[in-house]
Formats: C-alpha cells, structure tokens, sequence
C-alpha cells in the first residue's frame, strides 16, 4: 500500500530530525512511503531572526512572509496531487501543535492537510503527536477537535494525552513514546571524559528580558561550580536557535579555560558530543531523549510540564531541577552530579534497563502499522 508522512523533515531542530529519520522507518515496513515536510522554515540557519537581548521578538518582512505563502502554497498543491494517489496520510512526530500567539499557523497547517486527505476519502493517522502550549482554552479546544477527525491517534507523551483526554472521548488516542527513544546506539569509541551543558534561550518561549537574564545567570553560576570539576565543558543545543544565548552565556565567563562551545547543526554532531562527554546537565527534551539512547547519564533543567512527564516516564524525578532556581539549587544539583558520577556504570545499567522496559510498554504504533498493513483502506 501507498502512504504519505507529514513530518518536520527540514527543521533546524535536532530532535525534529531524529523523528523525521525514525518515522519512515517504522512506517516504510509495510507501506509504500512518500514524505511531505511540515516545518515553517521561517527561521533561517542565521541568527539574524533568532530572539536575542536586543531583538526580544521575532519579526518577518513582508517579502518573508510572502515568500513563506507561496512555497506553502506550492506544498499543498503538490500534497494535493500525491494524495490522489495514497491510500492513507500519517501526519505527526514532533510537537506539531502549539503557539505562544494568538494566530496559530501550525493550527491552520494541520487543519489544512487533514482535511484535503479526508475530503479525499482517505484515512489520517496522527501519530506520535506533541501539542501545547497554547495561549488560550479556546485554541487549545481548538486543536484537541482537530486532531479527534483522525482515524487513529497516539500522543508521545502524557501530558498531551492528557490534554486531548480532557475535551474528547471519542475517538480514543493512545499514549506512546516518542520516536527517538527507538533511536540506535551511534556513539564512537573514543575516550569520554567531559562534560555537556545544554542550554536554552528562553526568549524563545516568549519570557521577558530580565527572565532571561536571570536564567543565563543561572547558567554562569552553574558553569563555575561545574568548572571545579576541572573535565572539558562543552556548552551546546540540540536547536539551533538557542545559539544566541549561549554566546551570550560564553562572553560573559571570565575564564573560559577548559569551556568550549559545540555547534551542533546535525544528528551526527550529536553523536560526536555525545562520544567525548559522560555526563549531560540537559534543558532540551530530545538532548535527554537522544541521552537515554546512548546511555549518557544526565539531569535536567526543567522549563515545562513535559520536562516533568519526561521525568516522571523515565521514573528519574529526582533527577529534575527547575531552571529558573538553579542558583538557590546549586548545593543540590552538584551533589546528585558527584553522585551519579561517581557510580556512571551503575547509571548507565539503568538508562539501559528503562529504555527497553519503555521499548516494550509503549510500542503501541509498531503494532498498529503492522496490523493495518494488510488492511484495504477506504474512509467512510
């Protein structure tokens, strides 16, 4: 059979890449498969529109955004075409729906594909979808009704299960992992003796300049008790848009001796990090995500809800600390760094036994293709 995948195949986003690599994968066994990419692309790989301290918020010039339009336009009536010709859409991976504004394009994007594929007579499946946050109840009811117009839904993790649970019954959605938990070990075989600070700009999230401040400060205070440690420091993120902050955070240390920061523009570098360092303090899901993978213990900083769940699913909750009290923190963050790195084989046990626990509990979409695949398909 024929299928399409809508995914964020040309995003800047590492994590978003990694779920646009181990989607097909999962799908192509049992379907002939076309890839469609959903990503904005609005944010080119400069950081000329990347908010920063002195450009807070993002602005695109009219020729931008008009640009944007019509290479959108020209998406859908290519999608238009090849869905003639599928018997089913996927459309998922990554946090698909989300805004922190009211005018949501990510809303109408998914909206639109959905509904040419339903008014095609085609099955939708969203799988493995992310959402939130949103700005009001209204947009998030919103997205929660257009996702109930697919045929078969899984969310990949439970705080966006829960969400959807809240405003719909019926049709019922499934709780599973996200796609890079299936992720294979890629790690070279060179010595790994340092450690990696992720870090993320929470302008990004819309927060305001002193917040920002404050948490990069937080993250200097961090650097220079984690320095004591006298390891190679490597300052990274697996966004490209975070880059702006970390520069920041990079300028202001007064001895960078030992620090480094790793530009990370793909998968690959995140292997190659990932091969010379044994320990992760993480801010981004997917560079705990793809952690686990490659069993580099790690503690996170915590910046939203499904940093939580994240925590709470890999059943590591005191592993968590919250990114904006890092400072009032510190005594209690460095002491369960000495202590996990002070048992790191033990650890990675651990992250090995709950990566495949997790595998197992939570394969529910392998399943589900694997069972549909033989199955004639028409949307009644």
């Amino acid at each position: 059979m024929k299928a399409i995948l809508i995914s964020f195949f040309n995003s800047n986003n590492i994590g978003d890449q990694l779920i646009s690599q181990e989607l097909p994968k999962m799908i192509s066994e049992g379907f002939d498969l076309k890839c469609l990419d959903f990503s904005e692309n609005l944010i080119p790989k400069t950081n000329s529109d990347v908010p920063n301290k002195t450009n807070p918020k993002r602005k695109l010039s009219l020729f931008r955004y008009l640009l944007y339009k019509i290479k959108f336009n020209l998406k859908i009536k290519e999608y238009r075409r090849l869905v003639k010709k599928v018997d089913l859409v996927f459309i998922g991976g990554g946090n698909m729906l989300f805004s922190h504004d009211k005018y949501s394009k990510l809303i109408y994007k998914f909206d639109k594909f959905t509904k040419i594929a339903i008014k095609s007579r085609k099955k939708v499946w969203a799988i493995s979808l992310g959402i939130a946050p949103f700005v009001s109840s209204i947009q998030e009811a919103k997205a929660v009704n257009l996702i109930a117009n697919c045929d078969y839904i899984s969310f990949r993790d439970p705080k966006s299960l829960s969400i959807y649970n809240k405003y719909i019954n019926k049709p019922q959605a499934y709780l599973s992992i996200d796609p890079v938990f299936f992720l294979d070990y890629k790690l070279l075989d060179i010595s790994n003796h340092g450690i990696g600070i992720n870090i993320i700009n929470n302008l990004l999230i819309e927060e305001s300049i002193a917040e920002y401040e404050k948490v990069n400060n937080n993250y200097l205070k961090l650097i220079e008790r984690v320095k004591k440690l006298n390891l190679r420091i490597y300052l990274f993120s697996t966004d490209l848009k975070d880059y702006p902050a970390i520069n920041a955070i990079y300028n202001k240390l007064s001895n960078k001796e030992n620090i480094f920061i790793e530009n990370i523009t793909n998968s690959q570098d995140v292997f190659n990090l990932y091969s010379k360092i044994s320990f992760i303090i993480g801010t981004r899901m997917h560079a705990m995500i793809i952690a686990s993978t490659q069993f580099v213990p790690f503690i996170g900083l915590s910046w939203q809800q499904k940093i939580e769940a994240f925590f709470k699913l890999i059943n590591k909750e005191a592993y968590r600390f919250n990114y904006k009290s890092v400072i009032e923190d510190l005594d209690l963050i460095m002491a369960k760094v000495f202590k996990i790195m002070g048992n790191l084989e033990k650890e990675k046990v651990q992250l090995k036994q709950t990566l495949d626990e997790l595998k197992d509990k939570y394969n529910i979409d392998h399943k589900m293709i694997n069972k549909l695949a033989n199955k004639k398909l028409t949307r009644r």
